[in-house]
C-alpha cells in the first residue's frame, strides 16, 4: 500500500513536469528559435500553477532544481524561464544598450515604446543600465 502510494506521488510529479515543459515549449516557442533571451515573455510561476490545477509552491519546488538543455548547447535553469515584468524589462533594456551602443536614457525610452510596447521611467531606464 505504502509503495503503491510513493508511486503514484511520483507518476504525479512527473506529469506535473511533463505539463510544465510543454507550456514553456509553447509560451517561449520565439526563445527557442532565436536563443534572445528578449525573446521570452513575462511568466509568473503563480499563473502557470493556476493554469495547471498545482499549487504554487508545489510547482515552485518542482522547479526548482531542474534544468533544460538548449537546442544550442547551454544549460538553462527552469526558473530562468518565469519572466517578471520587470526582468523583462531589464533584459531589453539591456539589449537595446548592446544593439544601439551608447544611447541616452530617452533614446531607450522611445526604442522601448515603439519597439516593444513597454513603458519606462528616464530613472527606471536609468537604473537598469547601470545594475
Amino acid at each position: 500500500n505504502q509503495i503503491l502510494q510513493t508511486l503514484r506521488l511520483i507518476n504525479k510529479k512527473q506529469n506535473v513536469l511533463e505539463q510544465v515543459l510543454k507550456y514553456l515549449m509553447r509560451r517561449h516557442k520565439s526563445y527557442w528559435k532565436s536563443s534572445r533571451p528578449t525573446d521570452l515573455k513575462i511568466l509568473s510561476e503563480k499563473t502557470l500553477a493556476l493554469k495547471l490545477d498545482v499549487s504554487p509552491g508545489h510547482l515552485s519546488r518542482l522547479a526548482s532544481e531542474r534544468a533544460l538543455l538548449t537546442p544550442w548547447g547551454e544549460t538553462v535553469a527552469l526558473r530562468r524561464l518565469f519572466i517578471s515584468p520587470a526582468q523583462r524589462r531589464r533584459t531589453l533594456i539591456r539589449q537595446i544598450q548592446e544593439d544601439q551602443g551608447p544611447s541616452t536614457a530617452r533614446q531607450i525610452q522611445k526604442i522601448l515604446n515603439t519597439r516593444y510596447r513597454q513603458k519606462a521611467s528616464i530613472r527606471l531606464i536609468n537604473l537598469a543600465r547601470h545594475v
